[in-house]
């Protein structure tokens, strides 16, 4: 049997076991969820989805429409090229067209080779005369289906002097100066959509093998604490320097800011992995 005064002591001595765990700054555990739910590792808002434009020719750089930081429309105008070398391209074509149709009309109104043997039926027998008129027409044809095909290239390249957003978004970076010549292919503009936010938590390599797309994950926002539940989406490829990220999708609907800090932890993992 247990005497009063042994029970007395016993019980003291938990509570200053407690005590000193919390003035050494442990929290107290509330039950194995809220165990669980700590977070473990540091984590960060970002924006799920970001791209890269540029120009599909190469040109001069004339006017820059936007600035980083500023928020455009799906097929806003960012920048422009000098199409004036499009223009001459496509006027000098434009009078090549020109001169082969003016040709094929003095050949005979657009007259082919089997215009001309059904028409003239003395000069299909292969003399000199019907194979210099079919060569002639086969010429003025060739002419007026080049010159058409550089137009319309002329055409496009004139279009494409003229870089638009591809999605609504936030401009990140402008790579591109007024009155510098850009390459075609070239990524000028990063661009971001942040209306879709997703966490991103830096984990040592070793370690991130216990984590799998789709598992639960728990982040707690530093500014104000509050918990919100979230899924894996992927585990990136590794760093050099050996850690690898995890992005994490918050399914709770939540007021988030892309550069936020938070804690990520997951739950079932060992925490004192990260």
């Amino acid at each position: 049997m247990i005497k009063p005064l042994s029970l007395l002591l016993c019980l003291s001595a938990v509570l200053s076991l407690a005590g000193c765990a919390t003035a050494r700054g442990i929290p107290a555990a509330t039950g194995a969820e809220s165990a669980e739910a700590r977070p473990c590792c540091a984590g960060r808002i970002r924006p799920a989805v970001r791209w890269v434009q540029g120009f599909d020719v190469d040109g001069s750089v004339r006017t820059v429409h936007v600035l980083p930081g500023e928020r455009v429309a799906a097929g806003q105008l960012l920048a422009e090229l000098d199409d004036q070398p499009f223009a001459q391209v496509e006027g000098g074509e434009m009078a090549s067209l020109q001169q082969a149709r003016s040709r094929l009309e003095d050949l005979g109104n657009y007259m082919r080779p089997e215009d001309v043997r059904l028409f003239s039926p003395g000069l299909a027998g292969g003399s000199g005369a019907g194979d210099s008129l079919r060569a002639a027409v086969l010429d003025a044809e060739i002419a007026r289906a080049t010159a058409m095909t550089r137009v319309w290239h002329a055409r496009l390249s004139s279009e494409r002097a003229r870089l638009r957003a591809r999605a609504r978004g936030r401009v990140v970076a402008v790579e591109v100066v007024e009155g510098r010549p850009v390459t075609a292919g070239a990524g000028v503009f990063v661009l971001e959509d942040d209306d879709f936010l997703e966490v991103v938590a830096r984990v040592r390599g070793d370690d991130s093998g216990e984590i799998r797309p789709g598992q639960r994950a728990i982040v707690q926002r530093n500014a104000d604490g509050a918990m919100l539940h979230g899924r894996v989406v992927r585990v990136e490829a590794g760093t050099p320097a050996g850690a690898r990220e995890v992005v994490v999708a918050v399914v709770e609907r939540a007021v988030l800011r892309a550069g936020e800090a938070v804690r990520v932890g997951f739950p079932g993992v060992d925490k004192n992995l990260f």
